[in-house]
């Protein structure tokens, strides 16, 4: 009798201790799986994970005229060549979009970084194949470019490529009688088919 018993329990302990080892090994793979163990997982709470738009700038260096604060920057490439604009706007497509300054390179212009060009009419350095125009918020001026340069330290001519440089233009403001000049000094900073509220200061 107290055989029967100690076999018994014998056994009914080793059914117990194997049922036991089962289950937590059931619950150790429902955990790594849970964990995601082989996979990528996701991003924590809070993460942002949405990609980042090209950033373009425009920064004024030096102003003898006065121009409007920039509020928007954008870039477009068309048969007519590239386009860079930094305008007072909320969007591209604001019904009130002023152009501030705009630079303009012709199509298939052959631009070579750290090569200074001439603005204007005159100058040493080679012409640059294009023209940068001070509007000012008005949709036509009488402010001429009529003389600087200008040059860049990256230059692309696709879409996505970056274009980066500086220039220091000056300036003759034909509606006045007299016809005063000024110097305006801007770096400029921008990816071809992009747009864009301007960075804070």
């Amino acid at each position: 009798m107290n055989t029967y018993t100690t076999t018994n329990y014998a056994s009914r302990k080793s059914s117990f201790s194997a049922r036991t080892r089962a289950l937590l090994l059931s619950i150790s793979l429902v955990v790594i799986a849970g964990c995601g163990g082989g996979g990528g997982g996701s991003a924590p709470a809070g993460v942002d994970t949405t990609p980042t738009a090209p950033s373009n700038s425009y920064t004024i260096t030096s102003d003898g005229y006065g121009l409007a604060k920039v509020t928007y920057l954008s870039s477009s490439k068309s048969d007519l060549g590239i386009v860079f604009r930094a305008a007072i706007a909320t969007s591209l497509t604001d019904p009130d979009y002023k152009t501030v300054t705009r630079i303009d390179i012709h199509p298939g212009a052959a631009i070579t970084p750290q090569v200074v060009y001439s603005l204007g009419s005159g100058g040493a350095a080679p012409a640059f194949p294009g023209s940068v125009y001070f509007l000012n918020g008005q949709p036509s001026t009488l402010i001429r470019t009529i003389g600087g340069t200008i040059s860049f330290t990256r230059y692309g001519s696709n879409t996505g490529d970056r274009v980066s440089g500086s220039y220091n233009a000056i300036i003759e403001d034909d509606n006045n009688p007299a016809k005063p000049t000024y110097t305006v000094a801007a770096s400029f900073d921008f990816v071809i088919d992009s747009y864009g509220p301007a960075p804070a200061p």
